[in-house]
């Protein structure tokens, strides 16, 4: 009964939120079309500011301070998202966010207390790569957060994994993405822009700091391979044809599936389908999730190919 109204309040107060403040968004935070949009009259953005911080601190009711480290992330993005501030400050939030992380969240799989003087060099260049891996996967999710519904609704399937199998600590911000999702999908009256798509990357990374072993690590990687291959392929593709990877694009595959006619909930549905697909095995097996995660990839190289538009034409 206590989850239940704990689960309500944290949806209701977070609808109620979003709902009262989108007038000041669509005054404010307005953004226009580009020519890499997937979108094309201009709708608010920033909207995640509101479950990055009512998340943050409904979280510490049950001891979960993950949303609160990353909200400071949250904020950044939502400058930026008001002022464009510049990238390196934008970088430097999300390595700060980083470093915050690996020491608060008391991993087992980074264990920072069994250092030796006599590595020191060897362990800074592991601790080095660690953060690059981290804002790699920050930066993953903003990319990815590109059309309705998509990443709200594959981290709200994740959040709800981890709150059948792990802990029910991250139910309010389960329910308190739900509650924007609703203004988010389909035609999405709101944007969660990087005060969003940011905080939700870096809890993300916090939720695999946490684990006690690479089995549970490799699960919770396996479960969002729709979303975080999509833009590690893209990335790859686009070092590949010599192409400016700090310039924006429009070919990620759930981009070009868009282009090439799907809409934006038949893209997102697909992606959240696969995502689903791969949590429901991944409860039962590792090694049939890794397969199924295979197939999803071969998947992913047919729509490539057969149905999104083709990758060499830049936008």
């Amino acid at each position: 009964m206590k989850l239940i109204f704990i689960s309500s309040f944290s949806f209701l107060i977070s609808y109620a939120l979003i709902n009262s403040l989108l007038p000041f968004f669509e005054k404010y935070l307005l953004t226009n079309p580009i020519l890499r949009s997937s979108h094309k009259k201009p709708l608010p953005t920033g909207g995640g500011i509101i479950f990055s911080f009512t998340s943050s601190f409904l979280s510490l009711i049950y001891g979960w301070y993950v949303p609160l480290i990353c909200l400071p992330i949250s904020l950044v993005g939502f400058a930026d998202d008001k002022l464009s501030i510049s990238k390196l400050l934008r970088y430097f939030s999300q390595v700060f966010t980083a470093f915050l992380l690996i020491f608060f969240c008391n991993s087992k799989i980074i264990n920072l207390g069994s250092l030796d003087s006599k590595n020191l060099f060897f362990y800074f260049i592991i601790f080095v790569f660690v953060i690059f891996v981290m804002t790699a996967i920050i930066n993953f999710f903003n990319f990815m957060d590109g059309i309705d519904g998509l990443v709200a609704s594959i981290f709200s399937l994740y959040l709800f994994y981890l709150c059948l199998t792990d802990s029910t600590n991250k139910i309010f911000l389960l329910c308190s993405l739900i509650a924007f999702l609703v203004f988010n999908w389909m035609p999405a009256r709101i944007f969660m822009g990087d005060a969003g798509s940011t905080f939700i990357g870096s809890v993300y990374v916090g939720t695999l700091l946490e684990v006690n072993d690479f089995h549970e690590l490799f699960l919770r990687i396996i479960i969002l391979t729709p979303l975080l291959g999509d833009a590690l392929v893209t990335l790859f593709l686009r070092l590949v044809n010599k192409q400016n990877i700090f310039k924006g694009h429009k070919l990620h595959l759930y981009q070009r599936l868009n282009q090439a006619g799907m809409d934006h909930a038949q893209v997102s549905l697909l992606y959240l389908g696969a995502s689903t697909l791969l949590c429901l095995i991944s409860i039962h097996s590792l090694l049939m999730s890794t397969i199924f995660a295979f197939l999803i990839m071969i998947f992913g190289i047919y729509l490539n190919k057969n149905k999104a538009v083709p990758f060499d034409k830049y936008y």
